[in-house]
């Protein structure tokens, strides 16, 4: 709906009455955004963003202009032509590249932008402080009347003229001010409009090394606080442009009336500059300090927030704690220093204007001959005065505010100078572009490539300027509509080889070419704050055909099922009401929807089991599923693929050593060979016969090229054949802890909607009682009465008009807008967190942002979103502004009464009149600071109301139980009983363990499985209480858990979770966070975790720094210092929940080998979805609806055709294996209880033998 300003009249325009009906309407019942107005077009980010734009680009390419003309080099001299060339000539590449010596000014570009508007604005101030010196000429003029009465000698009509004089002049300075201040208001939401989109886009575009520079959390600071300083400071520009002004009026004035004495107030004026200049310098120090320690902070919290749930299952938020406290103590510290540099200038500035007038008063009386003041040039003299200590009074907060601004246009423009990726680094040519002129002079260049989809020509890449190339003289030759994968072991470059393709790594020599639109899935998938349906649909038109084959293609199907609210469910921030496989089928789904010419997968199968696997790589990614005419090119780790695909590159150490079909890789004994050789003997067990059959054939290739090669290495990794070195897979439908376990039924979650997150509660109308009492406890109630007691002394010595003034503010003009103001800075605060969380969203998602060509509409969705909260802005600001227009009416209508009191009567002295005339000028400004700082209060008040109401959530229980200290060495054994447990995640919500019971003896190994929802993962939760009991108990070593502190419950267990969780900080610090062990325990640590070579090699060793989640790492890196980290601990149960399943084989292979190795003699506990991974374990858990349904041996639960665990395996296509082992192995009656000699043996003999039936590759469809 359009508002209200548009279309309504001059005198409702510069009254502000259009506003009233909203006003009404926020005293009545709450606000919401619903209510709200569409901003006047002058106003939106379409018309906003576009003019700053342009002027930020012109000001950056005049910026390089000149730092060009500054590196041309000058001509030598002749005598010193020779040496200057031979210097010219050196290697100039060893010598430190000098950075430019010009940077764009953001401060010109602002003002080049909005110039003509603030001109427009500082001439209404300007007209109404003009206006404004009318008033003492006046009121000199009324006090002569009066006086000329007492001598009979008046005209009675000049005084009601002076009447009528002093109403007009006092009215238009009112109107003049408030347009002058809304339009102030204004031009600052323009510019943090126009910063906020800026900074937003610049996050879309910056290239790696800005990124090194910038973490979120700074980046969410520049647009929290940097942007919003901006605006501030340039709302309220206008009092600092119009106090030269004033003041020289003002001393002009005083110059008439009191002559050379008022030379005496102007030294006192520049006495206090040198020292204001001081407090300047100093404080924008301390600022500029405390903005650096507040992104610090905010950074760490950003990554705690991120990893929370990592902090609590290791026990590590009192060291976390620690590292936020200190940075708060320093930046409190600065605060302090702050605060002190602003009450000094603060109280200088007040002090000012009765130093002046004390000085120009008592210098006036020593210099005049009369010796003393009439009443005529005391009052005269003091409403100048009055006006000049407007500015001056405002000064000092204006002076920080500049400050503070000085230094935000310095860390913004450092920000948005940073450079961007080079889009020119990849030609691309989009599908529609193709008969564009600008087409056609790129198919010049793409002449001799018309087979080729992709094509890299000698190039080479790195990520950073700073860093060695990672991927060295490559030449790719990708054709259109095939498949082609890339191997490679670990840090080999296949994931930069994407990048590189995506333009999103720094080329340094070479070309690129890209024909198409591209689609990216990777890694780690990106999953936005938005329903399953919208993130598959990425703002595409919905067509039901394509998106119900894509759905199925994806095996998507049983999840949308099950998930309450189905396609519609919103997964919530970061996806964390999903598992990791729900995440990547949603992100794959989201690239096939998309139908783009060329598809780049980074290992997304990893995240799924190995049948979810082969059904979304058959009807997906292979030469039989829906991409078939599309060209894939699919980097991974599961070599069962690679028959299947058109070619296949192997990556070393970022060079590509091998090119070529299967068959004719493998008919060389080059690199694949020996890559296979490496894999086949790692993962020679998967969980369908088909693949395995696949993979002996392989063998058997590989061996005709080498046939001594693979012998030794058989016999000599033998023990590495158990099946707990395997890697772990997410089912297909399997969630996080969150979600796996936490499907409920319809009418459980009915009254909470779809949405698994509770919203956040804020009170309506006004701002509790309480609230503000718990913000006075916080800081001292002592301190409180003392400051109370303070200001009421301070208001006692003022004015005593304010008792009488205050009755005003009982009118119900005041009460309305004081519901309606703080309704409005509630919602306008609400709309305003969503361009926040949007902002780290979109970092997060960037190069998948980049990756689709949708930078532009992610942008305009920015815009959009700031529109809304400049909606409220808007409001807000007109709200103000139809208060104080009507508070400044009142009192004009007081000095209208003043005045033609002293008119009207005959028995007033000049004295009483200019003292009348004088208060009463001062009635508008006292009421307008009353109303206004009691709103604005009330407003802020809200943000302690969100702090109260945060800090009352439901806490969990406490840390350490005093009463129930362990012993140092307990779990001594690792016994663990289950008596009768249930547990539920909220207490509104349906059981998800419900009386379980079972003993895990010390040292037994554990496998935990079960069918979707089943429990599996609120078990492993449930042990650490991450979930509370609902009835039962969980007894370690005979300790009830329940009855301990949580950190003494977690710090005495050990688990190692499937996402790899780096905070920044060091290598030492992500180990051993609380500094407990010594180097040489560290580092003997790390040589059981195989990273001991490569942490010797990294700059600083222990002391190497780990970017914001660890980002310099690769994920398998990252998951090795966890397992690091988790064999630190050296406790005697472990629980692992799928740790393996994000990384590639080799570092899998170096995972389980640690297992093995150092906790042999520990209980272990394994979530699996991979029957493989625990079928030589010595007990099996089959968990169905919440409870223990079967808990046997895997011999056992096998030979029972009925038991669930058969089933599975059935469903697992073990079953061939399985018929073989019935008929081979005989009952297991002397395998000892809880023992696995017999059982492995036994299942080493199964998994050897090759299947019943060989039959061609077949694909599975039934999930």
């Amino acid at each position: 709906k359009q508002s209200p300003e548009v279309f309504a009249s001059f005198p409702s325009k510069i009254t502000f009455h259009w506003m009233t009906g909203y006003i009404w309407q926020g005293y009545r019942r709450a606000l919401s955004p619903e209510d709200s107005w569409d901003l006047p077009e002058y106003y939106k980010s379409s018309r906003v963003v576009p003019e700053f734009s342009k002027a930020w680009e012109t000001e950056t390419l005049n910026t390089a202009r000149k730092n060009r003309k500054a590196q041309q080099t000058k001509p030598p001299r002749k005598a010193d032509a020779d040496e200057y060339t031979r210097l010219l000539t050196e290697s100039s590449n060893d010598r430190p590249r000098k950075s430019p010596r010009h940077t764009p000014s953001l401060f010109r570009a602002m003002f080049k932008t909005y110039a003509p508007e603030l001109f427009m604005s500082f001439s209404m101030r300007i007209g109404a402080d003009s206006i404004q010196f009318l008033l003492p000429v006046l009121t000199n003029l009324l006090i002569e009347f009066v006086q000329s009465k007492e001598k009979k000698n008046h005209i009675v009509w000049h005084g009601y003229a002076l009447v009528g004089a002093f109403f007009v002049v006092t009215f238009v300075y009112s109107v003049l001010f408030n347009q002058n201040s809304f339009r102030g208001a204004s031009i600052g939401m323009k510019v943090k409009t126009a910063l906020i989109s800026a900074v937003y886009r610049k996050s879309l575009t910056m290239n790696n090394e800005t990124k090194r520079k910038f973490t979120v959390g700074s980046i969410v600071n520049l647009m929290a606080i940097d942007c919003q300083v901006l605006q501030d400071v340039t709302s309220n520009i206008f009092i600092v442009l119009s106090a030269p002004f004033q003041i020289i009026v003002a001393f002009y004035f005083l110059n008439a009336k009191l002559g050379v004495s008022f030379v005496a107030g102007v030294a006192v004026i520049v006495a206090l500059i040198p020292l204001n200049a001081r407090i300047s310098v100093l404080a924008k120090r301390a600022q500029a300090e405390q903005l650096r320690v507040k992104d610090e902070r905010l950074k760490i919290m950003s990554e705690i927030l991120s990893g929370i749930k990592v902090l609590k299952l290791h026990a590590w938020e009192t060291s976390f704690e620690d590292r936020i406290r200190t940075l708060r103590g320093r930046e409190l510290k600065l605060l302090r220093s702050a605060a002190i540099l602003n009450i000094i200038n603060v109280f200088s500035w007040l002090c000012s204007p009765v130093l002046v007038t004390t000085s120009t008063f008592v210098t006036y009386i020593f210099v005049s001959d009369e010796k003393y003041l009439d009443s005529n040039t005391a009052f005269v003299s003091l409403i100048l005065f009055n006006i000049l200590s407007i500015p001056m009074n405002r000064l000092p907060n204006i002076i920080t505010d500049i400050v503070s601004a000085h230094v935000s246009i310095g860390r913004l423009s450092k920000f948005l100078a940073g450079e961007d990726l080079n889009p020119d680094e990849v030609i691309r040519e989009k599908r529609e572009d193709k008969t564009s002129f600008e087409s056609q002079v790129r198919s010049l260049r793409l002449k001799g490539h018309d087979k080729n989809a992709i094509h890299i020509s000698r190039g080479t890449f790195l990520w950073d300027r700073n860093m060695s190339p990672v991927l060295k003289n490559i030449d790719v030759n990708i054709p259109a509509g095939k498949l082609i994968a890339v191997v490679g072991q670990m840090g080999a470059g296949k994931s930069s080889l994407l990048s590189a393709i995506l333009g999103e790594m720094e080329k340094v020599s070479g070309e690129v070419i890209v024909k198409g639109d591209v689609a990216y899935v990777p890694q780690q998938a990106w999953i936005q704050n938005m329903t399953i349906k919208q993130n598959i649909l990425f703002d595409r038109r919905y067509h039901h055909s394509r998106y119900t084959r894509v759905i199925k293609a994806c095996a998507l199907q049983r999840d949308l099922e099950t998930v309450i609210g189905g396609e519609n469910a919103e997964i919530g921030e970061k996806g964390t009401n999903l598992s990791g496989g729900q995440k990547q089928r949603i992100s794959l789904a989201r690239a096939a929807y998309h139908d783009s010419d060329v598809y780049l997968f980074d290992d997304p199968l990893s995240a799924v089991d190995s049948h979810v696997g082969k059904h979304i790589f058959k009807n997906v990614i292979s030469n039989s599923g829906m991409l078939k005419s599309k060209t894939r090119v699919l980097v991974t780790h599961g070599i069962h693929w690679l028959p299947m695909v058109d070619q296949i590159l192997v990556l070393h150490q970022g060079q590509i050593l091998q090119v070529g079909t299967y068959e004719e890789l493998l008919s060389k004994d080059g690199p694949f060979a020996q890559y296979l050789r490496n894999y086949l003997m790692e993962d020679e067990e998967v969980d369908d016969p088909e693949i395995r059959y696949i993979r002996s054939e392989m063998w058997k290739k590989v061996d005709s090229v080498t046939s001594d090669g693979l012998t030794s290495a058989d016999e000599d990794d033998r023990p590495r054949r158990r099946r707990l070195r395997r890697r772990n897979r997410l089912d297909s439908t399997t969630d996080s802890s969150k979600t796996e376990d936490g499907y409920t039924s319809d009418a459980s979650l009915a009254r909470h909607g779809y949405k698994l997150i509770e919203e956040e509660k804020s009170s309506q109308g006004k701002v509790k009682g309480s609230v503000v009492w718990d913000f006075i406890r916080a800081f001292g109630i002592c301190f409180a009465v003392s400051l109370i007691a303070l200001l009421m002394v301070y208001q006692g010595v003022g004015v005593g008009a304010s008792i009488w003034l205050s009755k005003w503010t009982d009118d119900a003009y005041l009460r309305n807008l004081s519901l309606t103001h703080t309704e409005m800075y509630m919602t306008k605060t609400y709309t305003y967190l969503s361009v926040y969380s949007a902002l780290g969203e979109t970092i997060a998602g960037a190069s998948s942002i980049r990756a689709y060509c949708v930078v532009d509409r992610f942008a305009i969705e920015n815009q959009q979103r700031v529109d809304v909260n400049n909606a409220f802005v808007y409001a807000f600001s007109s709200a103000s502004r139809w208060i104080r227009i009507r508070l400044e009416l009142l009192g004009n209508l007081i000095v209208l009464f003043a005045a033609l009191f002293a008119v009207i009567t005959d028995n007033l002295t000049g004295s009483l009149v200019g003292l009348s005339v004088s208060y009463a000028l001062q009635v508008t400004s006292t009421l307008n600071e009353l109303v206004q700082n009691s709103t604005q209060l009330e407003s802020n008040v809200v943000s302690v109301e969100r702090i109260v109401e945060y800090s009352r959530l439901p806490q969990e229980p406490a840390w350490e139980v005093p009463s129930r200290a362990l012993d140092e060495d307990w779990p001594q054994k690792g016994d663990i009983v289950f008596h009768t447990y249930s547990t539920r995640y909220r207490p509104d919500l349906d059981l998800v363990l419900k009386n379980v019971s079972c003993h895990i003896e010390d040292g037994e190994k554990i496998g935990i499985v079960g069918r979707t929802g089943a429990g599996k993962s609120s078990m492993s939760m449930a042990l650490f209480r991450m979930i509370e009991s609902a009835g039962g108990s969980i007894i370690i070593d005979g300790v009830n858990i329940a009855e301990i502190g949580l950190h003494d419950l977690r710090s005495r267990l050990t688990i190692i979770p499937q996402d790899p969780v780096l905070f920044s900080g060091t290598l030492r610090f992500n180990i051993d966070p609380f500094e407990g062990h010594t180097d040489d325990e560290i580092w003997t640590t790390l040589e059981n975790a195989q990273l001991k070579t490569f942490v010797s090699e990294l700059p600083g060793g222990l002391s190497y720094l780990c970017e914001e989640g660890g980002q310099n790492l690769s994920v398998g890196q990252r998951q090795l210092i966890c397992m690091t980290r988790s064999l630190m601990r050296r406790t005697k149960v472990l629980m692992l929940d799928e740790a393996t399943a994000a990384v590639d084989l080799e570092t899998d292979e170096l995972i389980q080998q640690t297992i093995r190795h150092c906790f042999k003699d520990c209980t272990v506990l394994t979530v699996a979805h991979r029957l493989n991974t625990i079928m030589d374990y010595d007990r099996i858990i089959v968990l169905d609806a919440g409870c223990i349904a079967e808990f046997e041996t895997v011999e056992k639960l096998l030979e029972n055709r009925d038991s669930i665990f058969y089933s599975m395996v059935k469903e697992a296509n073990l079953l061939p294996y399985n018929h073989d082992r019935e008929r081979s192995v005989a009952p297991s009656g002397s395998a000892e209880p809880g023992g696995d000699q017999g059982a492995s043996s036994e299942l080493s003999q199964m998994t050897s033998q090759p299947p019943a039936i060989v039959r061609e590759l077949s694909w599975d469809s039934s999930l």
